[in-house]
Order: C-alpha cells, then sequence, then structure tokens
C-alpha cells in the first residue's frame, strides 16, 4: 500500500521518469540495450538525477500556498501548508535518501561470471546472424 498526502505522490512519476530517462539514453549512447541491465551506474546516476529533481520540487511546494497565521491570544505564529509527504517523509526530504542509494546504486555492477556469460551469448547470436546472412546472400 502507498500512503501520500497532497503532492507528495510526485515522488514516483519523477523517479521514473529519470530511470526511464537514464536507460533510453544510455541504449542510444551505449549502442547496447543490455548496458542499462550490465551495468549498475547508469541507475545510480538516475536516481541522483530524480534527488535533484525531487528536493528543488519539494521546496518549491513547501513554500507554495503557505499561510502564516498569528494566534491573537498567545501571539504565536504557525505556518499552514498543504501536505507533500510520501510514506510520512516530506518530499524534499526524500532527496538526500535517493542521492545515497544512487551512490550505492552506480557501485552495483554484475558479477563478472554474469558478464562472460552475456558476451558468449552475445557473440554467439552475433555469429549466428552473421551465418543466415551468408547463407541467405550466396
Amino acid at each position: 500500500m502507498i500512503i501520500w498526502s497532497g503532492y507528495g505522490i510526485l515522488l514516483v512519476p519523477i523517479v521514473m521518469a529519470c530511470a526511464f530517462g537514464s536507460m533510453i539514453l544510455t541504449a542510444i549512447l551505449a549502442n547496447d540495450p543490455d548496458y542499462w541491465r550490465l551495468h549498475g551506474w547508469p541507475f545510480g546516476v538516475s536516481l541522483m538525477l530524480g534527488a535533484i529533481g525531487v528536493w528543488f520540487i519539494g521546496r518549491w511546494l513547501r513554500d507554495r500556498g503557505a499561510r502564516t497565521l498569528i494566534d491573537p491570544k498567545t501571539n504565536q505564529t504557525v505556518i499552514l501548508r498543504r501536505g507533500r509527504s510520501f510514506f510520512f517523509i516530506p518530499l524534499e526530504w526524500w532527496a538526500p535518501l535517493l542521492f545515497i542509494f544512487g551512490i550505492f546504486g552506480s557501485f552495483q555492477n554484475s558479477t563478472p561470471e554474469e558478464l562472460r556469460q552475456e558476451n558468449a551469448e552475445r557473440a554467439s547470436r552475433k555469429e549466428l546472424r552473421a551465418t543466415l546472412k551468408q547463407h541467405n546472400n550466396p
């Protein structure tokens, strides 16, 4: 179950958009659709970029529409703001958490055995395509 108040749900689409954009960009730049899956740094960078976006949007939402009231009996100032929390944590406080997760995610990679197996499978597919192409075009 997802718990949010006000604009706190914006955390999900911001992080998803950054991750999806990073996935597409790395596939294009690396010219390999599996690069995202085999390397952790693109996801880590997308979390760090998402953290920056969440920070600024959370700060903007915090100040937007805030009303300052003064209690006439105690002269105490009260600031009323619209909710912007996700799992009871304000949106801008998610930014440091996402940034830390991004740093750890940047250093997460597949094991060398998985990489060797992927490279072997990729080489065999490439060889099979070349053989089929050569067979079809005598």
